[in-house]
């Protein structure tokens, strides 16, 4: 059973209730999380995430997202702006773990064109990374 779903510019991730992840659409950038750059035209398990309960899932224009029940953030896909959150501009065909956020329990992910928001659960402390020419990322100037 789908729990969650999330579009990206031309692909699609989707949350089970048995806490799997799934992908399909354009994968240019490896934005499905499979380990290539194929687009697909079915629903392929995000295999790498088997170890992990996926509960949350979130797409920008060409990257992905995706919260663990331990409140974990992992990303993949096309990381030119950093927003992946891997402290470089790599793009990444597999999901990697946002270290930056270790010790953090995050309870809701959020995607816009190239950056990424993640909010605390215990606290509600609010987490931006990525582009951030026009202020979406309310640092401030």
């Amino acid at each position: 059973r789908v729990v969650g779903v999330a579009c990206g510019s031309a692909h699609t991730v989707v949350a089970t209730s048995e806490g799997a992840a799934f992908s399909f659409g354009w994968g240019h950038f490896g934005q499905l999380g499979i380990g290539s750059t194929v687009n697909a035209l079915s629903p392929q398990p995000i295999t790498s995430l088997a170890h992990c309960k996926v509960v949350r899932v979130a797409c920008g224009s060409a990257h992905s997202v995706c919260a663990t029940d331990e409140g974990r953030v992992l990303t993949w896909g096309w990381g030119v702006n950093g927003q992946l959150g891997l402290g470089d501009d790599a793009t990444m065909l597999l999901p990697a773990l946002v270290k930056r956020l270790e010790g953090v329990y995050v309870g809701e992910i959020a995607c816009g064109l190239a950056h990424t928001v993640a909010i605390s659960q215990v606290d509600q402390g609010v987490y931006t990374w990525g582009w951030d020419e026009y202020g979406q990322l309310g640092h401030g100037g």
